[in-house]
């Protein structure tokens, strides 16, 4: 049975899961066989994306969310962008892959903004969560007013057509 993780231990689990995964996106950019390199990108990602929901959850924090969610997608796109067939990989012509090679950057620049929202501060006191949506326009239910003719006098003031006559 294991014992209960600390919450440095889950960061310093992440960062070392963004690295790895940012130099599985090197290799995959330009490796003719990617199979094995590709199944150790998704656990990498599998890893950042569940060490996101659990500083979430320690912190109260939803901004760890949104970084978890992006790793599942890019988990999607990296699959997509493998079983494209319009960049041809063979033993001798091997062209680096710029997808790959951009997902790489962006897995480093994740890094450095999981460091940074890690140890800053929040200016706020409680949870910290996403704006709420606006709710959809109610228009059923709601009593209507016909407004009936009105006749204005002089000096402004408003009389109903039924009164003044």
């Amino acid at each position: 049975m294991a014992g209960n993780v600390t919450e440095k231990e889950i960061l310093s689990l992440l960062k070392q899961a963004f690295r790895r995964a940012a130099e599985h996106c090197d290799k995959l950019a330009v490796l003719p066989a990617r199979g094995p390199t590709y199944r150790k990108l998704r656990e990498d990602l599998e890893i950042a994306e569940n060490c996101c929901r659990q500083v979430a959850w320690y912190r109260h924090d939803a901004r760890w969310l949104l970084i978890g969610r992006q790793m599942d997608e890019a988990h999607k796109r990296a699959g997509t962008w493998l079983r494209d067939k319009s960049m041809p990989r063979t033993s001798t012509l091997n062209a680096a892959h710029p997808l790959f090679v951009r997902l790489a950057e962006n897995l480093r620049f994740g890094m450095a903004c999981a460091e940074r929202v890690e140890t800053q501060a929040t200016g706020r006191i409680g949870m910290i969560l996403p704006k709420p949506l606006p709710g959809p326009p109610r228009t059923q239910g709601r009593a209507v007013q016909v407004l009936q003719p009105e006749i204005r006098t002089p000096g402004g003031i408003i009389i109903p057509s039924e009164v003044a006559a």
